[in-house]
């Protein structure tokens, strides 16, 4: 008779591919982080191309682009630029994930596209803070500027008037055999806690360089979809946050 395993799941080790993790599991704290965000109206079909099925758009439509560097992460020092979709899952808003760049180590870029589901790629964020002005930019893995945004009349605000949706974001694990559809495709809802230490307002503008949209090398890093129609508020903090396990799982 043959004789079996008696490995059983709760056993099976935290790890993502399953033999050899590149990162630690969440949740991952992340203190001092310095967030840059902006939000604007976009066009309605735009936003209903781009949000799957079951999430609704928002009257009017509007996206927001999410810029955060950390100094300190159980991986090291990395930077995340994102472009959401806002939307509405049930009756709560959201920030559906279009696009993402990660500038660090392999491993930030690994945990958040395997563990979190970020469609993250490769480049740099640059974020540079004054007391007149804040600029972010993002480059693609090239080195073309594909996004900008830049915040010019500061002046403080109360922490309490400071808002960051919870993000959604596609997880998706691809197949492993030929011609067959992904063996998991689920959205992760990851929703971090914040204690905002400092925080301003500011009149925001978000371009997209021609490059981006007319450079052949650039179409993989195409934020110029989401053009800026109104802009609506625009954001600075210095917070402690974290990136925690996924508070829900939403079928796409």
């Amino acid at each position: 008779m043959p004789e079996f395993g008696r490995l059983s799941r709760d056993r099976v080790p935290f790890s993502t591919p399953f033999v050899a993790p590149l990162y630690p599991p969440p949740p991952w704290d992340l203190p001092n982080a310095r967030i840059l965000q902006a939000l604007f109206e976009i066009d309605r079909d735009v936003a209903l191309e781009w949000l799957p099925p079951g999430l609704a758009k928002p009257v009017p439509p509007y996206a927001q682009i999410l810029m955060a560097t950390y100094p300190e992460s159980p991986v090291g020092p990395f930077a995340i630029a994102s472009q959401l979709i806002v939307c509405r899952s049930q009756t709560r808003a959201r920030g559906y994930a279009l696009q993402t760049v990660v500038d660090g180590p392999p491993a930030a870029l690994a945990a958040l596209r395997e563990v979190w589901g970020f469609p993250a790629r490769p480049g740099k964020v640059r974020l540079e803070v004054g007391n007149a002005e804040i600029r972010g930019e993002v480059d693609d893995d090239g080195g073309r500027t594909i996004a900008t945004v830049t915040v010019r009349e500061l002046h403080a605000a109360d922490p309490q008037n400071i808002h960051y949706d919870p993000i959604l974001a596609p997880r998706l694990s691809p197949p492993v055999q030929e011609d067959k559809p992904p063996t998991l495709l689920e959205l992760t809802q990851v929703d971090p806690d914040y204690t905002i230490k400092d925080c301003r307002l500011g009149a925001g503008v978000v371009a997209y360089p021609a490059v981006s949209e007319g450079d052949p090398a650039a179409r993989a890093y195409p934020w110029h979809m989401l053009q800026p129609r109104n802009m609506i508020a625009t954001t600075y903090t210095v917070s402690d946050t974290s990136l925690p396990w996924a508070r829900f799982i939403v079928e796409f």
